[in-house]
């Protein structure tokens, strides 16, 4: 039978799971780039660092980019960079969409890796007041039915990557995401992009 574990014993054990599992899950950006690039795999990204905040302000509309929270310079050096990495890495274009909001649209046109197409389904749903599974899978399915054969990109939100994958990068960091090769239905994540 196992022993109940003391909470420092517990405590320094979750650390190391948590450090490993972190590391693990980490798996090197380099192959993440070349799936991109020879496999038409999907780049799920957050838009890029904005100025402070969360969410956007009261009020806000999406057809006037002067009433919401925009990318600022650091964030635009970000997304010409992320460009710059999969240029350098073989992807010389891709399908890219991106969310209404403005920091995503801005984020993905900065890319400079083709025209983007906004898409509502990216849109954010901070404002929503209950997460709806519905939309993660159908963007799922979406994902599921790429056959390239380029790369795909899509630009969203924090929320939306969390609730698609369950897990939540930077402003301007991404999942690199394949089907996986276990179960049809689910996504497997190559690698993380920071």
């Amino acid at each position: 039978m196992l022993k109940p574990l003391g909470s420092s014993t517990l405590a320094s054990t979750l650390a190391l799971l948590l450090v490993a599992w972190a590391q693990a899950s980490l798996a090197n950006p380099d192959e993440g780039l070349k799936a991109l690039a020879e496999q038409a795999a999907v780049l799920v990204l957050r838009h890029a660092q904005t100025v402070p905040g969360t969410g956007d302000p009261a009020g806000f509309r999406l057809d006037d980019c002067a009433t919401q929270r925009n990318l600022n310079d650091r964030g635009r050096e970000q997304a010409r960079a992320m460009g710059q990495a999969l240029r350098s890495a073989g992807v010389k274009s891709a399908r890219i969409y991106a969310s209404p909001w403005c920091r995503s649209r801005e984020t993905a046109e900065l890319l400079d890796l083709g025209p983007v197409e906004i898409d509502a389904l990216l849109a954010s749903t901070w404002n929503d007041r209950v997460v709806n599974p519905d939309r993660a899978d159908e963007l799922r399915r979406v994902i599921l039915g790429w056959k390239g054969p380029e790369a795909m990109i899509l630009v969203t939100h924090g929320i939306n990557v969390r609730q698609l994958l369950g897990r939540s990068p930077r402003q301007g960091g991404g999942f690199v995401v394949l089907p996986d090769p276990q179960n049809s239905e689910a996504l497997s994540i190559v690698s993380a992009l920071p």
